[in-house]
């Protein structure tokens, strides 16, 4: 793949662009020529190359990037690869659909542009895929556990207990413990996210409204509020029935917005904590 293929040729035209990818073209069919095998343009600025294997792949794209490097002087152009190696038994589309994964993890990497798929790929791989699946089957069975921290005010002599942090685990049914930062992100980047966020938001609100009856105190706890959340035209609404189920007023709980929500939409954004802040919940950037 090309790095940021778009904008070369958003800042070059795309008469530069389509230069760039008949260069790379040929130096392809070039290496073809020494070698056995086939490859082709698949879609926009990807390569596709099915051949014998080669004793150095970084040699080959260094080889590729040094074509490139000839083109211009006043462009700078970034090539990324990921190969797999032959495999008896995995069909040649399989090969491909792992070598373009080993590519994407190194996007935007132009210290370490090469990357080769090998067994831990494929069981992170698997992993991921069967936590996306078990994922409805998890909230369902409350293979969730939301887990309190508490946090402190440590001014004078004796430190009081004012507020704490909801944090999430998975205990899965044959997987065992699963590390929140396996399958946060990975939520996070399929937007499933909010199926976690909501089970923690309602397993804290019943918290919050049980220590108040049993022992008359009032613990405020922060939950997390995601990109996907900010952009649910419901947040609001969803946010308010919550806390009049359980009884509970804005200021016993709170509201952490994760760093995914920082990356689209600051208008949005600002409008949603503006709002929530005005109907008086605490607002906590992590």
């Amino acid at each position: 793949n090309i790095e940021q293929f778009h904008s070369i040729n958003d800042l070059n035209g795309r008469e530069f662009g389509d230069e760039v990818l008949r260069v790379l073209g040929d130096e392809i069919r070039a290496f073809l020529s020494e070698t056995e095998g086939i490859g082709g343009r698949t879609e926009g600025d990807r390569f596709a190359i099915y051949c014998t294997p080669q004793p150095d792949y970084r040699a080959l794209l260094d080889r590729f990037q040094k074509r490139l490097d000839g083109i211009s002087d006043k462009v700078s152009i970034h090539l990324r690869m990921g190969v797999n190696p032959w495999q008896e038994g995995v069909a040649p589309a399989a090969l491909f659909d792992r070598a373009r994964a080993a590519c994407s993890k190194v996007r935007g990497d132009f210290q370490n542009p090469l990357m080769i798929y090998d067994e831990s790929m494929r069981q992170k791989e698997m992993l991921n895929q069967r936590m996306l699946n078990d994922l409805r089957s998890a909230v369902d069975e409350r293979q969730f556990i939301v887990y309190y921290q508490p946090k402190y005010n440590i001014e004078g002599d004796t430190p009081r207990l004012t507020s704490a942090e909801a944090l999430i685990r998975w205990i899965h049914p044959t997987l065992g413990f699963i590390n929140p930062g396996d399958f946060i992100p990975l939520f996070e980047g399929n937007g499933l996210i909010q199926k976690v966020d909501n089970f923690v938001w309602n397993e804290v609100a019943k918290q919050i409204r049980k220590w108040k009856d049993e022992f008359g105190i009032t613990v405020p706890v922060s939950v997390n509020v995601s990109r996907i959340d900010i952009l649910d035209p419901e947040l609001e609404a969803k946010l308010m029935r919550l806390l009049e189920e359980n009884g509970l007023s804005p200021e016993e709980y709170m509201l952490e917005v994760t760093e995914s929500a920082y990356c689209e939409n600051m208008e949005r954004l600002i409008e949603v904590i503006e709002n929530l802040r005005k109907k008086g919940f605490r607002i906590e950037m992590e």
